[in-house]
């Protein structure tokens, strides 16, 4: 009888290390993730926020079985404050915000632990191949200068992960993996209980990017001339640009030659095409200087009639440009309506 149990707990011994619960083996973080949230301009992160998934540093090696049961994982964001992206040049910065699904309804908060169940899985539960994080910056009222925004968050995972298939608790192929100093209440390989102790983890880091463009908002009324009997007796129109653009950002003020140009002399045309009427637009309302798209006809943001010193470039105050258009004496012409279009343009 004595014989018969001493061979039954060696065969007992044999088979346990086919399930041995490995750490670190099949799941490990990945150092040094960059996440790029792209362009957006200065006038669009005023308005929407830019978001994006991304790898939130853990990653599993599974042989692409499905994965059947539980699993337990957990995510700690180590920066104790609210992380914003920052401009290293102007010190701008950007709310940023961590959530737990693309749906934002729960938001990840700083210094603490958050159950990673919580989250949906990349390619849908319960496949944890990869595990996502979601990420989101702005809307925000803040005038921003142009620049590349950065920011660093620091995650500690916990984990006591099957990574392939597993049955009542039991898991298969290379059996459970764990993190670093994980007590777990596994009992011959079956992992029914999550962990008694979820020890150190592993730590990563998550780079995050997003670059901010010069940009501007800009209102360009039209100007109509009225009733004349003949093209000398039109008289000419004082009118007005208000352009409000990126904080910081110097830049000049073009206006095209029309759509009617003959060469670079601006047309009206009569709205049957049959005649045109030339005009042209200058730079102030009593100068001769011509305003035009290209070298010193163009006009620089600090000549501005208004807030035109370097200081009014908060992406707050308007730069008014005053202009004057002017129909000369030229031969007469059909009655009838005309028309051209100028197109406004800015460069940095």
């Amino acid at each position: 009888m004595t014989r018969w149990i001493a061979s039954l707990c060696l065969f007992f011994l044999s088979i346990a290390p086919t399930f041995a619960i490995t750490v670190e083996k099949q799941c490990h973080p990945v150092a040094g993730t960059d996440v790029s949230l792209g362009v957006a301009t200065s006038v669009e992160i005023g308005s929407r926020s830019a978001e994006q998934q991304m790898n939130g540093g853990l990653t599993c090696d599974s042989s692409g079985v499905t994965v059947v049961g539980t699993n337990w994982i957990r995510v700690k964001i180590n920066n104790s404050s609210d992380v914003a992206l920052k401009d290293p040049v102007s010190g701008d910065s950007i709310p940023l915000m961590l959530y737990a699904s693309a749906s934002k309804e729960t938001r990840l908060d700083y210094g603490t632990t958050h159950n990673y169940t919580a989250f949906t899985f990349i390619g849908g539960s319960p496949n944890i191949k990869t595990f996502p994080l979601y990420i989101a910056v702005g809307p925000t009222a803040a005038r921003l200068h142009a620049g590349t925004y950065r920011a660093t968050i620091s995650l500690t995972w916990y984990w006591l992960i099957c990574p392939n298939s597993q049955g009542l608790g039991v898991c298969y192929g290379e059996g459970w993996d764990k993190s670093r100093g994980l007590i777990d209440r596994c009992g011959w390989e079956s992992c029914t209980l999550g962990p008694l102790n979820w020890g150190s983890g592993a730590t990563t880091s998550v780079t995050v990017s997003l670059t901010i463009a010069n940009d501007c908002i800009m209102n360009a009324p039209n100007v109509d001339f009225g009733t004349a009997p003949v093209p000398a007796a039109f008289s000419p129109q004082i009118g007005a640009l208000s352009i409000r653009c990126t904080n910081g950002s110097l830049y000049t003020v073009g206006m095209s030659d029309g759509a009617n140009a003959a060469g670079n002399v601006r047309q009206l045309r009569h709205a049957a095409g049959t005649a045109a009427m030339r005009y042209d637009i200058y730079k102030s309302a009593t100068g001769t200087d011509r305003w035009g798209s290209a070298g010193a006809e163009r006009r620089a943001s600090t000549t501005a009639d208004l807030n035109g010193d370097p200081g009014s470039h908060n992406g707050s105050a308007n730069q008014v440009f005053n202009y004057r258009i002017e129909i000369p004496a030229q031969h007469s012409v059909p009655a009838g309506t005309y028309t051209d279009n100028v197109v406004v343009d800015v460069k940095f």
